[in-house]
């Protein structure tokens, strides 16, 4: 699968193989990405439950990609080729 999430000014949209598959709007207006207190606070593939226990992603991440700015729908959809 081909994932590609976007953020713009409180809106996430997630892509699934160039498809937009589902958006949502949350009440921040920017990512911080400094939060903890090194850079082994920050991970991907984790999720921290209410109750503290966390989950853990089961398989493999081929690449990961980050851009500085919203990647446009055809922007993504060439990404997928």
């Amino acid at each position: 699968y081909n994932l590609v999430i976007t953020f713009n000014n409180g809106e996430l949209k997630m892509y699934i193989n160039g498809v937009l598959d589902n958006s949502k709007t949350i009440s921040l207006n920017t990512l911080d990405w400094s939060f903890g207190n090194g850079t082994n606070s920050n991970r991907f593939g984790r999720s921290v439950q209410v109750n503290n226990k966390q989950s853990y992603f089961n398989g493999e991440i081929d690449d990961f990609l980050y851009w500085e700015r919203v990647l446009t729908q055809d922007e993504i959809q060439l990404l997928n080729r």
